[in-house]
């Protein structure tokens, strides 16, 4: 099983470096930091079994662990709407994040950044999943990086998408989803 373990991770690597050269090359500075904030949360999921018996630094209830994996659950979830989000109304050139034309419908109406916050919340359900050493500091990685990502790529759309991005930004918090949720309904009621 180990070797299963060895063989995800040395593919999370070529992967996490691969997307490291092409941000660097096309200078994206958003994207840089999104592939190091990848990077970390997959080393975090995946370094503890690699180091197997590393002690955990806190020994957590139930609820925490179920805490999570609903936690672990909704990053997945936030991730792929996002995808679909971005593919659906963004009119990709090439891939499905390089758009031309501003998503502010779906997961984008309530969040500016649904993948960034998915990934924090990833982060977040791997600490809590797997309290570990490597597993706390690298979630914090993760999550720093996702955080500065989410500055990065606000200031990249105002600079390709100009004053409808400030105008969206005005609508949609970043990543507060219980804000972007209250808006939206209050929005319906009104």
């Amino acid at each position: 099983m180990r070797i299963v373990w060895m063989l995800l991770f040395a593919g999370m690597i070529a992967y996490v470096a691969w997307w490291l050269i092409y941000a660097i090359r096309k200078q994206i500075v958003y994207e840089v930091e999104m592939a190091l904030g990848v990077g970390s949360l997959w080393a975090a999921f995946l370094a503890p079994a690699l180091f197997e018996g590393a002690p955990a630094l806190v020994t957590w209830p139930p609820a925490v662990s179920l805490a999570g994996k609903a936690l672990f659950c909704l990053s997945i979830v936030l991730f792929v709407t996002a995808i679909h989000s971005l593919h659906r109304g963004g009119k990709p050139t090439s891939g499905w994040e390089h758009t031309t034309e501003l998503t502010t419908s779906g997961i984008h109406g309530l969040v500016r950044h649904p993948m960034q916050l998915g990934g924090i919340l990833g982060a977040c359900a791997v600490a809590l999943l797997n309290p570990t050493l490597v597993a706390l500091v690298l979630s914090g990685v993760s999550i720093a990086c996702f955080a500065l990502a989410t500055r990065a790529e606000d200031r990249f759309n105002v600079t390709k998408f100009g004053e409808p991005y400030r105008v969206y930004m005005q609508q949609a918090p970043a990543i507060n989803l219980l804000a972007g949720v209250w808006a939206w309904l209050r929005a319906r009621k009104g």
